[in-house]
């Protein structure tokens, strides 16, 4: 495993749960499912041509909120608001393009990256320095879970210092290890 990856994207698209109570609400799901299926795959194209390393990407499509009274809509168009992207919980903006008023709304989603990383073998102290017996590899686990990326390459993480405490089973990411401090204050 080599290096720090920061993925964004998306392979298969597992959908849950409706829209609204409105006239043209399956095609509003209908639509924003074809529009994340369709953005996740040319992500995915993308991220594959420069990665050794592909993910096995699922996303969760959740429920607007069930007390939204929104008018009619002949064209709501779906779209990622800006500053956010397609990782871990996150929100697609709906707009309404054709309709007698206009509206936006964000609709809940939550994308899980899965894909091979390294986990700690037992817990490490904070300030503690990581040891090849501490760690393991495993076949899956979500990188999305948090934003810090995922640590792929042993020489990242073996001597680093813990910056906290580490648990069993935790994957390790970036923000969770320093360099081991060379030379001492005042010598």
């Amino acid at each position: 495993m080599g290096g720090m990856l920061h993925a964004q994207t998306v392979t298969s698209v597992s959908y849950q749960a409706p829209l609204v109570a409105a006239p043209s609400e399956p095609e509003w799901l209908g639509n924003t499912q074809r529009w994340l299926h369709k953005t996740v795959t040319t992500v995915q194209a993308q991220m594959n041509a420069d990665s050794p390393h592909p993910l096995r990407m699922e996303v969760t499509i959740g429920q607007l909120d069930s007390r939204l009274k929104l008018a009619p809509c002949a064209t709501v168009e779906p779209y990622m608001p800006p500053g956010s992207r397609l990782w871990g919980s996150t929100r697609v903006a709906l707009r309404c393009m054709d309709g007698p008023v206009r509206w936006n709304v964000f609709l809940p989603v939550k994308v899980k990256a899965w894909g091979k990383a390294w986990v700690m073998r037992r817990d490490v102290m904070s300030g503690t320095a990581i040891a090849a017996s501490d760690m393991m590899e495993v076949q899956e686990v979500d990188w999305a879970e948090e934003q810090s990326p995922v640590v792929l390459d042993a020489n990242q993480w073996l001597g680093q210092i813990a910056t906290r405490n580490l648990s069993t089973g935790q994957t390790l990411r970036q923000n969770m290890v320093r360099p081991a401090q060379v030379f001492q204050a005042g010598t």
